[in-house]
């Protein structure tokens, strides 16, 4: 049968730090169980074997209780053996009353878990849905970017081509200026010539004017009228 193991009192320690905080009363209910003989707590309660194959082969004093007040067979041969052992039973029952509260302090303690899971879990999808949105603003904060980019190139494309243009513009308004100049020059040549042949046009009259009213002029148009006359009467005769 399984007998009384030292290390319980350790074990029973480090269970304790786990579980709620006892008050008084319910730690001298304890320390009073823990008091009784060896043999009542555990010996012809359950076997070694039972405790090996449920993996409590180790397990504290506690453990132990909880499995005794679960079965009613158990329950009934623990009372008799603590009464047999020395009338121990209003420690028991406190015993039983400390296991009762553990239990409802367990149930407690196992909604608030279960309420912060349940807290955990919303919190969770809150954050995965979160986590989706900002997946997805970043999809659409990429696609905004690659967009700017895009336009952005476009645009310094047709600032280039802006600039191509305002470049053969300005040739363009050079190239358009020398003409202007050189037209502007030709015309200039121009004016000189006709004013030239104005002065000439206008010296060659007045020397034709001059000419007429010299006396060579008289002298020749005479000769020329007598030299008509001439002509027509030899045309005549003939």
């Amino acid at each position: 049968m399984w007998g009384f193991d030292p290390r319980w009192g350790q074990s029973r320690l480090k269970t304790a730090n786990k579980l709620p905080r006892l008050s008084e009363s319910e730690q001298r209910t304890l320390d009073a169980l823990y008091g009784l003989e060896e043999d009542i707590l555990l010996n012809d309660l359950v076997s070694e074997v039972a405790l090996v194959n449920v993996g409590l082969s180790s397990a504290p004093p506690q453990d132990i209780l909880k499995m005794v007040i679960s079965s009613a067979a158990l329950y009934a041969r623990f009372r008799k053996r603590a009464a047999d052992a020395g009338g121990h039973l209003h420690e028991v029952d406190m015993l039983i009353s400390v296991a009762a509260d553990y239990r409802d302090k367990a149930r407690r303690y196992l909604r608030a878990q279960e309420e912060a899971e349940k807290r955990l879990g919303e919190a969770e999808a809150s954050q995965r849905e979160a986590l989706t949105r900002v997946e997805a603003a970043e999809v659409e904060l990429r696609s905004a970017v690659a967009e700017l980019e895009e336009e952005s190139a476009a645009h310094a494309l047709a600032k280039s081509e802006v600039r191509a243009s305002e470049a053969r513009l300005a040739e363009a308004r050079s190239t358009i200026a020398g003409h202007e100049h050189e037209a502007r020059v030709a015309q200039l040549k121009t004016e000189q010539l006709e004013a030239r042949e104005k002065r000439a046009l206008e010296q060659a009259q007045n020397a034709v004017q001059l000419f007429r009213e010299s006396e060579e002029f008289r002298e020749l148009m005479e000769e020329e009228a007598v030299d008509g006359l001439i002509r027509s009467f030899e045309d005549f005769r003939r």
